[in-house]
């Protein structure tokens, strides 16, 4: 089963309905000790609990995977992958929060999450 951490601009609603879909999702605003890691501690973390990160955030995200999976690293470490949002397939206003369920949901029922140590736009 795949697992999500949702980045903190992500609202924890999109994480309760896909839990409540049966997925294993949490968001960051839910853990207060989460709340304002920097992206790098972000994808550490996510690393360690073997979570998918899904952000906004793709012009953070991008160059940080590109450093985190080069020899910028002492020892390159394997995240679990990186799903990146755009804002322009996911506008935001009244209808983001159901659009991200149920374009997740459908992610996840499909397995079509990016494989380890990649990201992929939904």
């Amino acid at each position: 089963m795949s697992r999500l951490l949702l980045d903190e601009m992500l609202t924890a609603v999109i994480a309760e309905q896909l839990r409540d879909a049966g997925h294993d999702v949490i968001a960051i605003v839910e853990r207060r000790e989460l709340c304002g890691l920097s992206d790098a501690d972000v994808l550490a973390y996510a690393m360690e609990e073997g979570r998918v990160v899904v952000t906004l955030n793709i012009s953070d995200f991008v160059p940080l995977e590109r450093d985190w999976n080069s020899a910028v690293h002492a020892q390159p470490a394997t995240h679990a992958g990186i799903l990146l949002v755009s804002t322009r397939k996911f506008p935001p206003g009244g209808r983001f929060v159901g659009a991200m369920v149920t374009a997740l949901g459908e992610l996840l029922d499909a397995g079509g999450l990016p494989v380890p140590v990649t990201s992929a736009y939904l």
